[in-house]
């Protein structure tokens, strides 16, 4: 956010605004595609630094051809391709030929609304833009599809517009109508006819009314159908005719209010701006707020709207639902220059909400509320909303404790009343199960997880019964075992599947695997495939569930990709005692889970006391599918030989890596062999001298800090706990440089970086920030004891304690006076 304030307000626009590692920063977002892209509006940012980069042109060209399969993000290759890399035929071209391909998919993930106009100006590519805008208008009407048909020949534009109308969503054909051709008498008679007739016709067409019909008919129209609206209209309807009706009058007061204006408005006094207001907010907003922003803009002191506002503000599903949230804003806009009341009262409510509580403190509060002496009345009260916390954590923990309080409360009441009897909160929770069973929207997978583990929590499998998926093809409802977006296991739920097996072996049959591998009615899964990832997950818990075990050893004689599973391997590394071969199979898979906080892949395989295998076998292992190059240089698996050099040191080939990676940072950065962050974190934090330590962290974590790198943060911070942990030559040096912060060593080439220049202009702030990030690091790793914390934190809050500092192991940034509560209760 503040790298596109600094844009906004440069002069020029351009990659000049930025430093050299924020221009390298942002464009690195196009190599990388993220789940999310965030609030802010990056693409803006990456396309000046993209601009005139011939690398970056071909990337995107890549990216785009491919479908991302190099990595790169689609939505800004396709961004730059119609922005600054417009010129450039090649992306004309490809997109050309997507529009004349028989796959009307090819281009589905692109907003086709952002075709430049020079593309669209070329004859051959209009043409070639005809069938897909003509089949969009068909379906959705989308108003980028909509805005397209412009470039079509005016008589083919309107006959594709006007075909249009019929379509699901008619509003960007109908605008698109009323403002480039609202003077052909065909499009004017059409449109009229429609404004003027039934409600299923006129409705959808709402936004134009005004501009079509003129001031006078066009708003009594609208209220009309406002009117209408409240007993015959859809959902969606009821939303486009309110949002034209606040449109139009905030239009015709401002208007009435311009002097000399020569307009001819209706006269709005004729209408009570009480009903308008009160029809116009009637109803529930979400998930369609399309409306809302001009409802508050148009009668902001009416009391149904403060109503409306005061409600959505306590609202937090557009958020929930990756909605980009304008509601806020427009309160903000609305009440905060006005002197009454009820509007400080809704400006204080919005600001109250930009002092949230971070995830990891509602964890604790939450899990503290469901242990308290609370009633089950005010706890139920308290947490009956927790399906709205956008984090999925601390949902976890307030529906487990409802169920745990609930189901408490329910065996006292059945001694006294006995057992036939349920509690009304019983009967609300039995109900929000079976509702979450078959939960669909962004949040499915977590909600359905929580549902199951509330009914083998209650004990009753019944609940299911009779619930179908009622989207697609209709089955019986499934949940899945992992937990997205890390993909790790829902380890509670499958500990309660282990210990309820035999239950729900005998009620599901064989039905049971596909029932626990939900697959988005993926139709190449078999039973099969389903019964594998069951029973890996399952293997998380044999070593506390023997009759697990005693199945997942059955099933390795007949699945063999069981017996490669990492979670199965695991387990098998306990049965077995660590022999040679479970050895080779858990190596083969070092690599494959990467930037995890908790990989029990590599923890297992450094912990070097737990394997029955000598050091020339285990390097063996390790080292086995290395080779050599014909210039005599050797090769080895990258995560393989991270592992290496962390249990064997002094080895002779742990000293050659270690040569090679500095080689390696002292080479032109042109002439470097790409490297994966991972294994040259690795290799760097276990073989560097201990001096060096404190500067390789320092310089690691200002890449790390920025938005989009920390996802690598364990990288980092793993292995260099494992160090800490093992040598104490390093723990002084850190302890050393928690002394003195800049005095510590910088010589070793590896990963330096430019000096910060805004570091430089604030140097007092320097050493508090280093000495911080020192004394954190050693706490986490158990080498800092409280006594010299406390010394710590008392040097620094003397210092000044309104510094802002980071802690990259949970990603807070504040200030010092807060932050060095980490060091003493960490």
């Amino acid at each position: 956010m503040a790298l596109n304030l600094v844009f906004k307000a440069a002069e020029p626009r351009d990659s000049s605004a930025f430093r050299t590692e924020e221009r390298d920063w942002l464009l690195s977002m196009l190599y990388h595609e993220a789940y999310s892209s965030g609030p802010w509006p990056a693409a803006d940012l990456v396309a000046a630094c993209a601009a005139g980069n011939t690398e970056a042109v071909d990337f995107a060209l890549e990216t785009l051809k491919t479908n991302g399969r190099t990595g790169g993000d689609r939505g800004l290759a396709w961004h730059l391709a119609c922005t600054v890399f417009a010129d450039d035929a090649r992306f004309k071209g490809w997109v050309a030929e997507q529009l004349a391909s028989e796959d009307k998919h090819s281009l589905i993930l692109y907003n086709l609304g952002a075709i430049p106009k020079q593309w669209r100006d070329d004859p051959v590519f209009a043409q070639a833009l005809h069938p897909r805008v003509q089949d969009d208008l068909a379906k959705l009407a989308s108003f980028g599809s909509a805005g397209l048909a412009t470039a079509l020949p005016p008589e083919q534009a309107t006959a594709v517009l006007l075909r249009g109308l019929d379509g699901l969503r008619p509003y960007g054909a109908a605008r698109v109508l009323a403002d480039k051709y609202g003077d052909d008498e065909t499009v004017r008679e059409v449109l009229t006819g429609r404004l003027r007739g039934p409600y299923k016709q006129a409705a959808p067409l709402a936004g134009v009314a005004v501009d079509v019909l003129g001031p006078e008919e066009g708003f009594a129209v609208l209220v009309s159908l406002l009117r209408q609206s409240a007993e015959d209209g859809r959902r969606e309807e009821r939303v486009v005719v309110a949002e034209a009706v606040a449109e139009a009058w905030i239009r015709l007061t401002a208007a009435e209010d311009e002097p000399g204006s020569g307009a001819a408005p209706p006269t709005l006094a004729d209408y009570d701006s009480a009903e308008l207001a009160t029809l116009c907010t009637a109803g529930e907003a979400h998930s369609l707020t399309w409306h809302v922003n001009a409802v508050i803009n148009a009668w902001p002191s009416q009391p149904a709207v403060q109503d409306f506002a005061e409600q959505l503000i306590a609202d937090i599903r557009t958020l929930t639902s990756g909605i980009p949230d304008t509601i806020p804003v427009a309160i903000l806009r609305s009440y905060c220059t006005r002197d009454d009341a009820r509007s400080w009262d809704l400006c204080a409510k919005v600001w109250a909400q930009l002092g949230h509580v971070e995830p990891e403190l509602r964890e604790v509060l939450t899990f503290e509320l469901t242990r308290s002496a609370l009633t089950l009345d005010e706890l139920v009260e308290v947490l009956s909303e927790w399906e709205k916390e956008p984090d999925s954590e601390v949902r976890r923990i307030a529906f487990i404790g409802l169920v745990q309080a609930i189901k408490r409360h329910q065996k006292a009441h059945d001694q006294t009343a006995g057992p036939d009897v349920i509690t009304d909160h019983m009967q609300w929770l039995v109900q929000k199960i079976k509702d979450n069973l078959c939960a669909y929207g962004p949040d499915l997978d977590d909600l359905r997880q929580l549902a199951w583990t509330g009914m083998l929590m209650l004990g009753d499998i019944t609940l299911i019964d009779g619930i179908t998926e009622w989207i697609g093809e209709s089955r019986p409802v499934a949940v899945t075992l992992t937990k997205l977006p890390e993909g790790a296991i829902d380890q509670i739920l499958v500990d309660l599947i282990a210990d309820h097996w035999d239950r729900l072996r005998e009620y599901f049959g064989d039905d049971l695997y596909q029932r626990l591998d939900r697959s988005s009615g993926d139709r190449t899964r078999s039973v099969a495939d389903s019964r594998h990832d069951v029973m890996a997950a399952l293997a998380t818990t044999a070593a506390r569930f023997p009759v697990i075990a005693e199945i997942l050893r059955h099933e390795a004689d007949t699945d063999p990709k069981l017996r490669e599973d990492p979670h199965f391997l695991l387990w098998a590394k306990q049965e077995n005692r660590g022999d040679e071969t479970v050895l080779r199979a858990l190596a083969g898979k070092l690599g494959a889970t990467r930037h995890s906080w908790a990989n029990q892949v590599i923890e297992a395989v450094l912990d070097r006391d737990s394997w029955a295998v000598p050091d020339d076998t285990f390097k063996a292992v390790l080292t086995d599918d290395a080779h050599t190059d014909p210039s005599g240089a050797r090769w080895y698996n990258g995560a393989k030989l991270a592992a290496y050099v962390e249990l064997f040191r002094d080895d002779a080939v742990s000293g050659t890596a270690f040569r090679n990676l500095e080689a390696w940072f002292r080479d032109d950065e042109a002439h470097r062999a790409p490297r994966e962050w991972d294994d040259t974190l690795a290799l760097a934090l276990a073989l560097a001298p201990s001096q060096d330590l404190p500067v390789i962290f320092l310089r690691v974590h200002e890449r790390f800090r920025h938005s989009r790198m920390t996802h690598l943060l364990p990288a980092l911070l793993n292995p260099l706990m494992r160090r800490l942990r093992r040598d104490a030559i390093a723990v002084d040096a850190f302890k050393t440089a928690v002394r003195e912060p800049m005095g510590i060593a910088q010589q070793t080439p590896l990963f330096e970086i430019e000096a910060d220049p805004i570091a430089q202009q604030w140097p007092d702030i320097v050493p508090a920030q280093r000495a911080y990030l020192f004394a954190l690091a050693l706490r986490q790793a158990g080498a800092l004891p409280h006594h010299e914390a406390a010394a710590v934190v008392q040097t620094l809050t003397s210092i000044s304690p309104d510094f802002v500092v980071d802690n990259p192991f949970t990603e807070w940034e504040g200030p010092l006076r807060l932050a060095v509560l980490d060091l003493l209760h960490g």
